[in-house]
């Protein structure tokens, strides 16, 4: 006859039976616990040069300010007044600003110092060059430090005094480059050139010439 010591309660028995599933259940939840902690430690995809992270700004433009189409980051405009330039630089992440005007400084509405103050604050690297050259033509040497600039692939702001001819010239010639037409680049960049006035002449013949060094079809004659 066996002990009645040696028989399991109907109340041992589920007991049992209660610390048998959560065991199960704990081990369960711990092996996907483990899971996540490895999928955790796989290595992310990351931003490279293959891969560049692609920001699109959402601020709307300032006014008087034009982008060349497509995804070159080039801005060119007239100048900006203390506050539009530092919201400008901000929102759309300028990492270059070629002033133009530094000739006309003192009748601008923003100084040279100031313009460079603000760019000093977000990093951003200010230039002020002057495109005019000798005999009614502009400064080649000059105007090839901007088009390095530009080819950087960096957002960019361009300006003169009033961003109708040095900057949008120089925006032109990155046009001319990704091989415009003529015609197409002055109707994208609204180019307005004043007939018979030398001072500016310049402007218009500079950006015709630099257009037929790439031997693109023009679509007018001069």
């Amino acid at each position: 006859m066996k002990n009645n010591h040696d028989r399991i309660s109907p109340a041992t028995y589920i007991v049992s039976l209660m610390i048998i599933v959560f065991c199960v259940y704990a081990s369960s939840a711990g092996e996907q616990q483990r899971e996540y902690e490895r999928a955790s430690l796989v290595p992310q995809v990351r931003i490279s040069a293959e891969k560049p992270r692609r920001i699109l700004p959402t601020a709307a433009l300032p006014n008087g300010v034009g982008k060349i189409q497509g995804d070159l980051p080039v801005y060119y405009g007239p100048q900006l007044d203390g506050e539009a330039l530092y919201s400008f630089i901000s929102d759309f992440d300028i990492a270059h600003v070629v002033d133009l005007a530094s000739e006309a400084k003192a009748e601008a509405i923003l100084d040279g110092a100031t313009e460079q103050a603000i760019c000093t604050r977000f990093g951003t690297q200010y230039y002020a060059l002057n495109i005019e050259g000798a005999d009614n033509r502009l400064n080649q040497q000059v105007m090839a430090s901007i088009d390095s600039l530009v080819g950087m692939n960096q957002p960019i702001f361009i300006h003169c005094r009033n961003g109708i001819h040095r900057a949008k010239v120089t925006a032109g010639r990155a046009y001319a480059r990704d091989g415009y037409p003529w015609q197409a680049i002055v109707d994208l960049l609204e180019w307005a050139p004043i007939v018979n006035n030398p001072k500016y002449d310049r402007y218009t013949n500079d950006l015709w010439e630099y257009a037929q060094g790439f031997n693109y079809p023009l679509n007018v004659s001069k």
